[in-house]
């Protein structure tokens, strides 16, 4: 840097003062020409007024409200900094009841609200702050709800309570009442926890059994949401503020708590399937996924299975390497791969469900007939 700073030759200090006053001259009246010319041309002074003899002194009102309205409000906003007239005309209220109507998808019928300062006023409360609109007041359950959640086509939800009830809405205005179920039958105290499975057919209910002041025995329970309101299946949860998750659309995750010793204790996380109908005896509906050791009274207290893309983007990268390995090798199994599992079924990040251990299993024994038949 500093050998080419060298190279360019420096001029005296007086001359370089007298050289930026000439130029700051000459830029000075080169604006107050161009702005002379550019009032001219638009038939306004420099204060903002109108010329006497400018067009737009003749134009009537009505005829900039019909232009303004055919323009965006962001670029209404914009030609009101323009000059004192337009300014005061893009304030029009009838603008901005056109616009109101428009984009929140009013009823021309509906007059402004009352206690409204103007319809701007209401367009910029409701696009800058977030509406917030009281439709239904839902007085079904008789105490506290703890949890509410969301279907994810937004065409359901579910309530828990205290009151031991867990009630699926329609959420179409007015708000329906859609399946309620009494869990008390099931000899739980209260419902605290429910979620539908990612294609909206299945909702888990977490909830707490009846006991002691200091049991956390609990219980999940899985309903069917589609064809009626059928309980599918129950899994003990221990402790109950667990609450479940969905693992995969039809399998869930809960947990157990066992005491080793004072203050000491261990967690698990079992996998179950939401159908605990037997397809085969070698098909188990649970198996536990992950064991902890809990020191100082610890414990697990909460689950949340995530979909990473990033994850699943180095799997797909690891199985087209071990693809070409295989090749390579002759059919033998990529060092990155797990024994046991296959390449193609894995799901990145989640520990593998039943039915795709039984694939693998079936694949395996599948190239072992193989493998037989070609020796033979």
């Amino acid at each position: 840097m500093a050998e080419t700073m060298d190279d360019v030759p420096m001029a005296d200090s007086s001359d370089s003062q007298m050289e930026h006053g000439r130029a700051r001259e000459s830029m000075q009246s080169n604006s107050s020409s161009f702005s002379s010319s550019n009032s001219d041309q638009d038939g306004t002074a420099d204060d903002g007024t109108y010329i006497d003899n400018s067009p737009w002194v003749f134009m009537p009102e009505p005829l900039f409200i019909k232009i303004f309205l055919q323009l965006q409000a962001r670029d209404v906003l914009n030609a009101g900094q323009c000059c004192k007239r337009w300014y005061k005309l893009s304030k029009d209220d009838y603008i901005w009841r056109k616009y109101f109507r428009q984009e929140f998808n009013v009823d021309p019928s509906i007059p402004l609200k009352r206690g409204a300062e103007s319809w701007r006023a209401e367009y910029r409360r409701l696009t800058n702050n977030v509406p917030m609109v009281m439709t239904d007041v839902l007085t079904f359950h008789s105490h506290q709800v703890l949890h509410v959640s969301f279907s994810h086509n937004g065409k359901m939800f579910a309530t828990c309570s205290k009151d031991g009830f867990v009630i699926v809405w329609n959420s179409a205005y007015p708000t329906t009442i859609r399946d309620s179920y009494d869990m008390r039958k099931l000899s739980w105290k209260y419902t605290q926890f429910s979620q539908f499975n990612q294609s909206d057919t299945l909702l888990l209910v977490s909830g707490v059994h009846f006991g002691s002041p200091h049991s956390t025995s609990g219980e999940i329970a899985v309903f069917t949401v589609q064809n009626g309101f059928k309980l599918k299946c129950r899994v003990t949860n221990r402790p109950y503020d667990i609450f479940g998750t969905w693992f995969s659309d039809q399998h869930l995750l809960s947990g157990d708590l066992s005491w080793l010793a004072h203050l000491v204790s261990s967690s698990i996380l079992w996998l179950n399937k939401a159908n605990q109908e037997v397809d085969s005896e070698h098909t188990p509906v649970r198996s536990q996924m992950y064991k902890f050791y809990n020191r100082n009274a610890s414990s697990i207290r909460a689950i949340m299975v995530a979909n990473c893309p990033w994850l699943s983007d180095e799997a797909e990268g690891k199985r087209d390497g071990g693809k070409d390995s295989t090749a390579d090798s002759g059919g033998q199994k990529s060092s990155d791969e797990e024994p046991g599992t296959s390449g193609g079924d894995r799901r990145a990040g989640n520990p593998l469900s039943h039915y795709q251990m039984n694939q693998d299993v079936d694949s395996d024994d599948d190239q072992e007939q193989e493998a037989v038949d070609d020796g033979e």
